[in-house]
């Protein structure tokens, strides 16, 4: 029976790290409303991402390595002197092969995608000094996104090239290849798998959103650094008029999760008004570079304490 018990506590641990960081989300999003009201500078839009995402996935990689931990412990031996018990490794049995039939659901779903993708024309299209080679919609509704796993393909629509200036595609195709180069795609497919396996936990659905808002912000951003940022924020503002969502369950096009309501437009047309008044400067802020890593390193040491318990098992 010891091993349910630590089933139960794994669980219970995991629910409390996501109502930590819901408590604290809606302490900080009340701070940042009255301090600066929509505004998303460099430095803060890095510290909310990586508490977004620690918070997002922590939970579920604390869980499965506890699971983990009990499958290898087995149904023999003991554990603080009492005997271990065959239903927490039931339990992780089940547990385990739930989360493994979710991944290949969602990795069939996105080949499917992939699948569909290849029947498209393709069409040549000019951004910067590159010739880009995209799948074509004939949809006279503006849409663009990649689609794909961690090499993505760009599909465009009909509309896309007819219904926007020249300035505004370049500020689109910016910010799709900074969806590419940050392998959104790819990042998001296995983030996503881990929001479903703890979807019943608080707050789980705002999180989501709050981190898919997070990465569209960072290709405006980035795709402001090599566009004007005004085009990026009347293509963002055209493209929202028109939604359009094909099935691709890999999608991470600029008009995606737009339906969350005018705030999270409002947002991301203030982060680019902002951008054009921060002051440029030639070296990255101190510590900044090595955030990523250090955060990385963190995660993954926190999320594997679970498996620290199979030394108590004898």
């Amino acid at each position: 029976m010891i091993h349910t018990y630590l089933v139960l506590t794994i669980a219970a641990i995991a629910l409390v790290i996501r109502w930590q960081w819901h408590e604290s989300h809606s302490s900080i999003s009340s701070a940042r409303g009255a301090k600066q009201g929509v505004k998303q500078g460099t430095k803060q839009w890095s510290k909310q991402w990586w508490w977004t995402l620690t918070a997002l996935a922590l939970p579920p990689l604390w869980l499965l390595n506890g699971l983990i931990a009990v499958l290898l412990m087995g149904t023999g031996g003991t554990m603080w002197g009492r005997p271990v018990g065959a239903l927490g490794s039931v339990l992780a049995v089940g547990g385990l092969g739930w989360a493994i039939a979710q991944l290949i659901i969602a990795w069939y779903q996105g080949q499917q995608s992939i699948k569909a993708l290849q029947t498209l024309p393709t069409v040549a299209v000019q951004h910067l000094n590159t010739q880009l080679k995209a799948r074509l919609i004939e949809q006279p509704l503006p849409y663009a996104a990649q689609v794909g796993f961690w090499r993505s393909q760009l599909v465009i629509s009909e509309g896309f090239l007819t219904q926007l200036s020249p300035e505004q595609i370049q500020a689109v195709l910016a910010h799709e290849a900074a969806h590419a180069k940050n392998h959104d795609t790819f990042v998001f497919f296995w983030l996503g798998w881990l929001h479903r396996l703890v979807a019943w936990l608080p707050g789980s659905q705002q999180l989501w959103q709050e981190l898919l808002l997070l990465r569209e912000i960072r290709a405006d951003r980035q795709a402001a650094q090599t566009t004007d940022p005004l085009d990026v924020a009347e293509a963002l503002l055209l493209m929202a008029k028109f939604p359009l969502q094909p099935a691709a369950a890999l999608t991470t096009g600029m008009d995606d999760e737009l339906s969350g309501g005018g705030d999270r437009l409002d947002r991301r047309i203030q982060s680019l008004i902002q951008q054009t008044q921060e002051i440029p400067t030639s070296q990255p802020a101190s510590g900044l570079s090595s955030t990523p890593m250090l955060w990385s390193w963190g995660l993954m040491g926190i999320a594997a304490c679970p498996l620290l318990v199979i030394a108590l098992h004898h």
